[in-house]
């Protein structure tokens, strides 16, 4: 891609790197814009100063982001809600960002779009969990939105390259050092515009990236009798599974869903074999009823011994149907939820050096399939928090594990939300051919707690549980995402709009 006279939008730019992109944008006789912080917390606020760009310069060839700093929080026993709450306000903003640039690159039939993702967030550190959780679930919206864009000739990239904020800089004390620092910010310039050139999707800078040397866990063997397990989605799929599996084991479940009837049919079951459950219907974007909900388990057991984050929806479509809504809902319950149940129960955990969190993410955290961007970029972020809140509490005896299911027969599918605007009514008539990917084997939910009990039982953190036709197709994305990526997306963008094609 030759620069000369091209329109490069930029959101974010950090301050310490803005004289030396300024500088290689004069050389090359880029046009640069940088987008208005305030602007971008409000959509209709950004679209005007988008459209007003467009307007003046005639198109927008680039659209720029740069990930939010992440900063140190400090342990998530002590970071409340409220945090992650505020971490989250800045994926709003690039979200607005995307919806009010997308447009006109879809009218122009070009453009570029490039994520500048700082290398913190691929496992996540302790003491960072906001800004890496909601870098990850960053990370997975834009290789979600890199399957969808190609049909308007639009590439969208990642660029995992660490980025130098001002603590970093004033830390250095030598001038010379300093020196040193304005020639790594030009590097760095330098890694964007040869990336910005490549059509790939998830563009790695290996020179400047340290892998982080981690110590394989083993976590404590689980046994189950007698214990206090609470399970989000118990009505239904895998978490009435796990309520059956864990109460037959002899443990007295705590049972929360949102669909009162299936609750209460689970909890007769249970209670008809003479096991101690309690079932409490709640709505987990509701807060105030988490509290309650927390505060009765708490009253009734005094504690916890395993917190199983199950609950979880789809909402589906390709990124221009959906709502900014359609993602705080899926967020709220996907992400957020989980997040403040650990918050409530992890306290006494601690206190007791004992416990358990199951954090239920999806194969779709490291292999985002097309048309499931909200769901996508939720499960990327419990995996990245599932990681750091592992870090900080196994000294303490609590055990943290996330399970990557593959497809599983449960009723998410069935009762997801599809955004239909781009989608052919053949495609519509099967969801989850939309939610799947058509594979063809799955696991029930039952095989699946089987599993992840085997798992618990072996001491293993991290449970990647795939059906055999799972395998076949992301084995290799795990071991080599950015050289799939390009091969999945050929495959599944044909899929999708050949069937809208059709229509």
């Amino acid at each position: 891609m030759n620069f000369t006279g091209k329109n490069i939008l930029v959101q974010n730019l950090p301050h310490e790197l803005e004289p030396a992109l300024q500088k290689a944008a004069d050389k090359k006789r880029i046009s640069l814009i940088l987008l208005d912080d305030e602007n971008s917390k409000d959509l209709i606020s950004v679209r005007k100063e988008v459209n007003e760009v467009a307007r003046k310069t005639g198109t927008i060839d680039v659209l720029l982001i740069f990930c939010p700093p992440i900063k140190a929080t400090g342990p998530i026993k002590s970071t409340p809600i409220s945090v992650f709450d505020e971490n989250l306000k800045e994926l709003w903003k690039i979200l607005n960002a995307l919806y009010a640039v997308y447009p006109h690159m879809m009218l122009a039939r070009r453009g570029r779009i490039m994520l500048v993702h700082s290398s913190a967030g691929f496992e996540g550190f302790p003491s960072h969990a906001p800004g890496c959780t909601i870098a990850g679930a960053l990370s997975g919206l834009f290789e979600t939105f890199a399957l969808e864009a190609s049909e308007f000739n639009t590439c969208i990239s990642i660029l995992h390259q660490p980025l130098l904020n001002s603590q970093m800089i004033n830390s250095f004390g030598s001038k010379q050092v300093k020196l040193e620092v304005k020639q790594k910010q030009a590097n760095i310039i330098k890694s964007i515009f040869k990336a910005l050139k490549r059509n790939g999707q998830i563009l790695l800078n290996t020179k400047s990236v340290q892998k982080i040397k981690r110590q394989k866990l083993k976590l404590r063997p689980k046994e189950f009798k007698n214990k206090i397990i609470l399970i989000t989605g118990a009505a239904s799929g895998i978490g009435r599974a796990f309520a059956n599996a864990f109460s037959k084991a002899g443990a007295s479940t705590v049972l929360l869903d949102i669909n009162t009837r299936e609750l209460k049919h689970v909890h007769s079951i249970i209670a008809s074999r003479g096991q101690e459950s309690t079932a409490i219907q709640l709505d987990l974007r509701d807060r105030n009823a988490i509290d309650d909900a927390s505060k009765q388990v708490i009253d009734r057991f005094g504690n916890i011994d395993m917190l199983i984050n199950n609950a979880g929806i789809a909402i589906s479509g390709i990124l221009r149907d959906l709502s900014l809504e359609d993602f705080k809902k899926t967020l709220d319950i996907n992400l957020m939820a989980p997040i403040y149940l650990v918050e409530k129960f992890l306290p006494r955990m601690l206190g007791k050096q004992s416990g358990h969190v199951i954090n239920i993410a999806s194969i779709d955290a490291r292999c985002p399939l097309p048309m499931l961007s909200p769901y996508n970029a939720a499960k990327r972020g419990i995996r990245f928090y599932s990681n750091i809140l592992r870090m900080e509490v196994e000294k303490h005896g609590i055990g943290v594990t996330t399970v990557y299911p593959g497809a599983v027969s449960t009723n998410i599918a069935l009762n997801a939300t599809v955004r239909t605007k781009s989608l052919s009514n053949d495609l519509l008539a099967n969801k989850e051919t939309i939610l799947r990917g058509n594979i063809v084997n799955v696991f029930t939910p039952d095989m699946l707690v089987g599993k992840i009990i085997k798992g618990l039982r072996d001491g293993d953190p991290n449970q990647h549980l795939l059906p055999i036709s799972n395998k076949l197709l992301l084995n290799p994305w795990m071991k080599s995402p950015e050289l799939v990526l390009p091969f999945l997306r050929s495959a599944i963008t044909g899929m999708i709009y050949r069937f809208q094609a059709e229509t």
